[in-house]
């Protein structure tokens, strides 16, 4: 079962600067809106070419996929539809060089 604030607390173990926004009353019990904001942060590393901030968030979002069923489907479904690697060919070379392979197969399904 999903428990929104493991997802939080993991996340914030990796990117402390989420805190402001991840402990939110509105966004500290909704997966979703966790997920979002994690999601954005993602896409912000990848217009801004930060890749070392890029791949952890990619190898989080993979150990997020890895954990729970339902957890692997809110990361298909809420995660990964709001990346936008498609925009250039580098990012979809970043997208394929830096995701963990079965993030990417998942990501490639979308």
């Amino acid at each position: 079962m999903i428990c929104p604030a493991h997802v939080r607390e993991l996340l914030l173990s990796h990117f402390p600067e989420l805190g402001p926004q991840l402990n939110a009353p509105e966004t500290q019990d909704s997966l979703l809106q966790q997920l979002g904001i994690f999601a954005l942060f993602t896409q912000q590393a990848v217009e801004e070419g930060s890749l070392t901030t890029l791949k952890e968030c990619l190898a989080v979002a993979d150990l997020l996929r890895s954990e729970d069923e339902q957890l692997a489907l809110a990361i298909q479904n809420t995660y990964l539809r709001r990346l936008h690697f498609q925009r250039s060919a580098y990012s979809t070379q970043l997208a394929q060089l830096l995701m963990p392979s079965q993030l990417y197969a998942v990501f490639t399904q979308n």
